[in-house]
């Protein structure tokens, strides 16, 4: 199974993108802004294809979407949330978006989790990030 995040312009604040599973829409993303030189807490990750897991995660709790092997990135996950706040470097998801703001998050997560628990089951996931 392949995710691809479509990255759209950042602006100063954030970024917004879409993802998709295997060519069909799934949600909206909201990510800090991609940056040249990355600032802890407050940078998107770098574009690439990375390997996917479901790991238990102190802040997130069990099978939490996991990012793996992000260079110069630690414990990224694809989390809910709603503004670049939320976010610390890692991809947030929702259903619909506002100018500034994602929304219907835990519901996105909670079906996305669905499809990549399954996409594990049968064989590995990868998400590849693409700017815009």
């Amino acid at each position: 199974m392949e995710l691809e995040l479509q990255r759209e312009p950042s602006d100063e604040n954030r970024t917004f993108g879409t993802l998709w599973v295997d060519g069909i829409y799934e949600c909206e993303t909201l990510e800090d802004p991609v940056r040249d030189e990355k600032v802890a807490g407050k940078t998107a990750i770098p574009e690439g294809r990375y390997r996917l897991s479901m790991e238990n995660s102190p802040r997130f709790g069990q099978n939490t979407i996991t990012i793996n092997d992000v260079p110069e990135f630690t414990s990224v996950r694809i989390h809910a949330g709603n503004t670049e706040n939320d976010t610390e470097g890692c991809p947030l998801v929702g259903q619909e978006r506002t100018e500034t703001t994602i929304i219907k998050s835990k519901l996105a997560l909670a079906h996305l989790k669905a499809k990549v628990r399954e996409g594990l089951n049968a064989g590995e996931v990868w998400l590849v990030v693409i700017n815009a």
